[in-house]
């Protein structure tokens, strides 16, 4: 279930119009490595995974990273870009299922792969930002991207240190202190 709050994760203030970098904003924005294709496919697993600690922690993930997207959108816009790209590009859902599994069984889901590939996805998100930081000489537009940078860097960690604890088939306990690590992350940022 989502909510929503008119307010974004982090404050939008650019110094000057940039259509060129908006333009690469939107390219992305919407594309297979973009926020929104992070949110369907954490949203999509939440949804189909059986432990609740790490549906909790997906979901919760997932609404994040809408979050991201709205704020990749609304910079766009406040560089400069009167519009925004009107479709999204097919999700490919990663179901992290070997060759040898059937398609069609979504309890048969390889956690571990599907973990592997949001952390590859996360460290990706994370280089892309940096990088896009580094492009512009906009100090509150390398804060944003910076910020962007950062929430990906946790969100990589966490999934790492979900990773292990799928591994070690942790009890209940320590996937709990793991979302309320998550949830802690979250306060900085109110």
């Amino acid at each position: 279930m989502f909510s929503y709050r008119r307010r974004l994760l982090f404050p939008i203030h650019i110094e000057h119009p940039d259509e060129k970098m908006a333009a690469e904003l939107a390219r992305d924005l919407n594309g297979p490595d973009g926020e929104f294709v992070s949110f369907a496919n954490y949203l999509y697993h939440s949804i189909h995974i059986t432990n609740i600690y790490l549906r909790d922690l997906l979901g919760m993930m997932a609404a994040e990273e809408l979050g991201h997207w709205e704020i990749i959108g609304v910079v766009i816009r406040k560089l400069g870009l009167d519009y925004l790209p009107t479709t999204v590009t097919s999700v490919k859902v990663i179901l992290g299922q070997s060759q040898n599994q059937s398609q069609s069984k979504v309890q048969d889901l390889d956690v571990l792969n599907m973990l592997r590939h949001h952390e590859d996805a996360e460290i990706k998100a994370k280089q892309r930002y940096l990088k896009l930081a580094k492009s512009t000489d906009d100090q509150s537009l390398k804060k944003i991207f910076q910020f962007l940078a950062y929430r990906e860097t946790v969100h990589q960690k966490l999934i790492h240190r979900t990773i292990s604890l799928v591994n070690e088939k942790a009890d209940n306990e320590q996937f709990s202190e793991l979302i309320h690590d998550y949830k802690m992350s979250l306060r900085v940022i109110k």
